[in-house]
């Protein structure tokens, strides 16, 4: 940020005598402003007049001062005109002068998982109290933590102020890549031991992350020996591995390794005997001889046992009556480990078939019970089975009586459905078409090997059943609503049911339009049909009163209002009923009432937010009319009147849209106070305004100081001195660039009383001049 540069021309008039004034001038200046001394001097015999400074000043009377020149300086000016010589001494001080903020580095190279404080890289050579504005990464103390992930290059814009300055700047911060090894999240064991045995199966995995994203290498070791490079997988110890055994596991992301190890301690394992013996087959009358091993793999001796049949040496023999199917247990035992198996012994037997009479037919209803006792016999005396290959679901075969039982539901004949069903049913017919129903009964009758079968036709008759109406509940229903009766009814059959009704509803749709005048109690009569069968029940009917809705008029829907404009909106409500109303507003605004059905409101002036400074707002805000047809800044507020007669409410929403109008700018407090102002020549005199905008505008500050010193912009304080006496006027205009208020001053500049020396009847005089230059 350039510094503002100050021309200070001290002008010096200097009556060239034998000796100076005692008197000192003081001037003022800041740091880094231009120092210029432009000495006038009168000589009485019109003689070359030459100057000379002392420090800071050079030989030209000329100083550029900077940054740490802050301090008083005493300088003395020498005019000489090659014979006499005078002087005159003034004082300057330079006042300290704040200097911005600054970042000491542009570019910034970390890696990842480093943490960088940016308040490390800021500078004040004030050593002002900084407020910093960081954006992210960095948090609201400018630190970031760098982690995996962040390389890159980040452009971070900053912005430090000191109170006075606020400078922005940009950082960019090159973060370089870090490789992190793998991480192993969760493993097959966490201990350095393992115990494992021979013959089982040995699960070992792990679960790793690489952060990077690099591919990772799994090794799997055991003695030396690769056994896997995935991330799981198993190894089956041997009968000959008791002892220990050393597994290795590596991870490798291609940079980075990790590595684990344990010690396998496999135990010995006895293993149990085996029975390798299958199913047999033998007829009655035969030996059946075993061949079981007498030493297992770990080469014990086997020693058996049998449920039954066999002796101890595995022998059977079989008898006559054996025939069928036998179960044997037989358990080996090496002496620590049995080992069982159950193997299945078809013992095969000659048979003849049994005798079976059948009846020519069977007959039976929906609903009622057969019971047919089935006529068979078995010339060997042998346990008779019977069955059947298509029994109809329900019925019930009893082996020990030889009796077959069945009772058919209701919906063993039943309707097809679809369109022709629905005709024929409608019409009454489709009970001729589903009469009776065949079913052919498959019966076979077996001894023990041999089987007799035959077919007996079962004839089912249908059975209508009538329709249940559900209980139907009262209707209560208001005068001039519809009243329709909704019956519900279940047909078992299926049969498609209608209804009938009672006056005064219709016959057959069971409707009634009600008027104001059926105000009373009605029974209708509902009867559901089959078309043979039917279920009357009755249903109570109450028409009530009918309330009827109240009503809200209003001026108008939408209105357009100013910000601190007060207006009336009045409500009006009726009932046609004449019942009592209570009319209210939901959400009343501030600032806002409503009573006796008028709302009186006055919009607060920060009802409206969103101010746009356009010509065309800025134009029309000073009067009220084109403000509110005109002004695009504005905000819209839904009244909600609402009229409620104990039962029910109508509700009435008003569209009012607020237009934002303009609060000019208040003065709180000013400096000088007391007015009119006396002050003297050369007297710097401070004049300070403290203005607010109740809008929160910014205001903009304009001081005119008359046609030659013109105007100062931009601050509400400034300094003045006065070098001539007289009536001098400073004006102060502030804005919020819609509206302007003025402060003015007038001060009376009188000149300063000065006891000057006398020599020769002449006088030393020196007048002073400040020219200010903004660069």
């Amino acid at each position: 940020m350039a510094a503002k540069k100050i021309i200070l021309n001290i002008i010096v008039l200097i009556l060239l005598l034998n000796f100076a004034l005692a008197a000192t001038k003081t001037f003022r200046v800041d740091e880094t402003d231009f120092v210029k001394i432009n000495p006038k001097t009168i000589d009485l015999d019109n003689d070359k007049v030459t100057y000379k400074y002392s420090e800071p000043l050079d030989e030209e009377g000329e100083w550029q001062t900077d940054y740490e020149d802050a301090g008083e300086y005493n300088i003395k000016i020498t005019a000489s005109d090659g014979e006499s010589e005078t002087f005159e001494n003034i004082k300057l001080i330079v006042n300290d002068k704040n200097e911005p903020p600054f970042l000491t580095e542009k570019v910034l190279t970390i890696k990842e998982k480093q943490e960088v404080d940016i308040k490390d890289l800021i500078k004040d050579p004030n050593e002002d109290i900084l407020v910093y504005n960081f954006k992210t990464p960095f948090n609201k103390e400018g630190v970031w933590k760098t982690n995996y992930g962040d390389a890159g290059t980040h452009t971070i814009d900053i912005i430090i102020n000191d109170g006075e300055f606020e400078v922005k700047e940009r950082l960019k911060v090159e973060v370089l890549p870090t490789n992190r090894p793998p991480i192993i999240e969760k493993i097959f064991s966490e201990e350095e031991t393992v115990d494992a045995k021979e013959g089982i199966n040995f699960r070992f995995f792990v679960i790793a992350e690489d952060k990077d994203g690099d591919k990772l290498n799994y090794t799997w070791e055991l003695d030396g020996k690769i056994i896997s490079t995935e991330e799981l997988g198993n190894f089956i110890f041997d009968y000959n591995s008791s002892g220990e055994h050393n597994l290795h596991l590596c991870l490798n992301d291609g940079t980075s390794k990790l590595n684990k190890s344990w010690v396998i301690n496999v135990k010995n394992t006895n293993r149990k005997p085996k029975l390798e013996i299958n199913d047999l087959t033998i007829n009655e009358g035969n030996t059946l001889i075993l061949n079981l091993s007498k030493k297992d793999l770990d080469n014990d001796n086997l020693t058996y046992t049998f449920s039954s049949s066999f002796n101890e040496k595995g022998i059977w023999e079989v008898g006559f009556e054996d025939a069928g199917k036998h179960k044997i247990k037989i358990i080996a035992d090496d002496g620590e480990y049995k080992a069982e198996k159950i193997i299945n012994i078809n013992v095969i037997d000659v048979d003849r078939a049994p005798q079976l009479i059948l009846p020519k037919k069977l007959d039976v209803s929906e609903g009622e019970k057969l019971s047919w006792k089935i006529n068979v016999s078995d010339p060997d005396k042998d346990k008779i089975k019977i069955k059947f290959k298509n029994a109809p679901v329900g019925s019930l075969l009893n082996q020990n009586s030889k009796t077959f039982t069945w009772e058919p539901d209701f919906n063993t004949l039943k309707r097809n459905g679809g369109f022709i069903s629905n005709v024929l049913n409608s019409l009454r017919l489709e009970h001729f078409l589903i009469k009776k129903k065949v079913e052919m009964l498959e019966i076979e009758v077996c001894g023990k090997d041999l089987c007799s079968s035959g077919i007996v036709p079962l004839n089912v008759y249908n059975v209508n059943r009538g329709p249940t109406l559900d209980n139907l509940k009262d209707i209560i229903i208001n005068e001039t609503q519809e009243l329709i009766i909704k019956p519900i009814a279940y047909d078992p059959d299926g049969d498609i049911v209608k209804f009938f009704f009672s006056e005064p509803v219709t016959r057959r749709e069971g409707t009634w339009k009600t008027s104001y005048e059926d105000e009373g109690t009605y029974t209708v009569q509902v009867t559901a049909s089959d078309g043979k069968l039917e279920h009357t029940l009755p249903v109570n009917i109450t028409i009530t009163k009918k309330n009827r809705q109240p009503s809200i008029s209003v001026e108008t829907d939408k209105l357009i209002i100013n910000e601190g404009k007060e207006f009336t909106f009045v409500v009006k409500a009726k009932d046609p009923d004449n019942d009592n109303l209570t009319v209210k507003l939901d959400d009343l605004p501030e600032g806002a009432s409503f009573k006796d059905g008028i709302l009186k409101w006055s919009p607060l002036f920060n009802t409206v937010q969103n101010k746009t400074n356009t010509l065309k707002n800025n134009l029309v805000s000073s009067f009220p009319y084109l403000n509110k047809k005109l002004n695009s800044e504005k905000t819209t507020k839904w009244l909600s009147f609402s009229a409620f007669d104990g039962e029910i409410e109508t509700i009435h929403p008003v569209k009012v849209t607020v237009k934002n109008v303009n609060q000019p700018p208040k003065i709180i407090d000013y400096l000088p106070v007391t007015e009119p102002i006396e002050a003297l020549v050369n007297e710097p005199i401070v004049f300070h305004v403290l203005a607010n905008d109740a809008d929160g505008d910014q205001l903009s500050y304009r001081w005119e100081l008359g046609l030659r010193q013109g105007t100062v912009k931009g601050t509400n304080t400034i300094e003045r001195t006065f070098v001539t006496p007289g009536k001098k006027k400073v004006k102060l205009v502030v804005s919020d660039g819609r509206n302007s208020i003025e402060k003015k001053w007038v001060i009376e500049v009188s000149e300063q009383e000065i006891n000057s020396p006398v020599a020769n009847n002449k006088v030393e005089v020196t007048n002073f001049k400040v020219y200010v230059v903004d660069q």
